[in-house]
């Protein structure tokens, strides 16, 4: 006989056994774990979107590419300490600097730096090779001549195997000196003057031109004087009898070149930097004359103070990009197009709205920052 408290337990079973999908489900979403993305990886948010920011509570930059950078250098090379963000003295002595080069001159394996002086005699500071790497070291003369060096390079032009120092002298052309490949390089100074350069020289760079396995000679020049090439003949006196060739017109007044393949076709091209003139790009043309016939090209229509250039891959798209020094002007970039005629059409932007005085003649622009020590 079916009681009352049967009958009501019964029904209960009947409701439970109605409910006990919901439920199974419900046990399920309490008792698995839920993920934000795939199990095993982290959860990810595409900060160079700013939909996810709230304006009115962030403080930081929400773009994360800097800090990014920022522990890849951390995880390779530590924590960085107050005194690597510091500069210090590379020696006691108070020069006028227009040109530094930093290179291996002594060939024991740490980088060295050449100091060029304006009125007062180049100077070497040889790498101690401790992590301190010019604690303690003084600068020795390169030669007792107080030249007026606004450019200088370093190169193998001699092809003994060590690095030799060009120099462009500004009242006596451009000089040479030959490494003596020993622990002090450059004493006695084995020096010469290229007895065909006597121009207002304001930059040297170094290269191979004609693609002939040995180190050419690229000088620049001011009051209009035209730009010249020097081809080494391959011998241990490496420009002896070697005329300079234009491959520039005369009428503009550089003062920085640089080199560089920027239309990829395996040879080394010229880009000029110009005071209030357009800069200017001159395109190897592959011959045993590597600029006999070449007419060159502005590097657009700015015509601003320039005073240094350098050729870098600025976007990562494995071609190079200029980069422009100005003098009381915005300082600018180039990109290239990626083309046989790289700058055509480029429009070049500036790179902050700093108007510094970005002076110094030089084959290089700003800071090179090189690490010396062990890691």
């Amino acid at each position: 006989m079916e009681t009352g408290r049967t009958r009501i337990a019964k029904r209960m079973r009947v409701g439970l056994c109605g409910f006990t999908p919901f439920l199974s489900a419900l046990i399920c979403l309490v008792l698995t774990p839920v993920f934000a993305a795939v199990p095993g990886l982290p959860f990810t948010e595409d900060f160079t979107s700013t939909h996810l920011c709230d304006i009115s509570q962030t403080t930081a930059d929400w773009n994360t590419r800097d800090e990014a950078a920022l522990l890849a250098r951390i995880s390779s090379y530590g924590e960085p300490s107050v005194s690597t963000m510091q500069g210090s003295d590379l020696s006691l002595d108070q020069c006028l600097t227009c040109s530094i080069a930093v290179g291996d001159v002594d060939g024991d394996g740490d980088l060295d730096v050449i100091a060029g002086n304006c009125g007062q005699t180049n100077r070497l500071y040889l790498n101690n090779g401790t992590s301190s790497p010019f604690s303690g070291v003084t600068g020795t003369d390169i030669s007792s001549d107080q030249q007026s060096t606004l450019s200088i390079a370093l190169g193998d032009i001699d092809g003994d195997d060590d690095l030799d120092l060009v120099t462009a002298d500004y009242q006596n052309g451009v000089r040479l000196c030959f490494n003596n490949g020993t622990a002090d390089p450059f004493s006695p100074a084995n020096t010469t003057t290229l007895s065909s350069n006597e121009y207002a020289t304001t930059s040297v760079a170094l290269g191979d031109l004609d693609g002939d396995g040995d180190i050419d000679l690229a000088t620049g020049h001011r009051y209009y004087e035209a730009n010249r090439v020097y081809l080494n003949n391959g011998t241990t006196e490496p420009f002896a009898g070697v005329v300079g060739t234009a491959f520039s017109s005369a009428g503009y007044d550089t003062f920085s070149l640089t080199l560089g393949d920027v239309n990829g076709d395996g040879r080394l091209d010229v880009v000029t930097g110009n005071r209030g003139q357009c800069n200017r790009l001159y395109l190897n043309n592959r011959t045993p004359n590597p600029f006999t016939g070449v007419t060159g090209s502005n590097i657009s229509w700015d015509d601003d103070m320039t005073t240094a250039v350098t050729l870098e891959d600025m976007d990562g798209d494995a071609d190079l990009d200029l980069v422009v020094g100005n003098v009381g002007q915005c300082n600018r970039i180039y990109l290239n197009n990626g083309s046989w005629n790289p700058f055509a059409g480029v429009i070049g932007s500036d790179i902050s709205s700093d108007t510094d005085e970005t002076d110094g003649p030089t084959s290089s622009l700003g800071t090179m920052l090189l690490r010396t020590d062990s890691t």
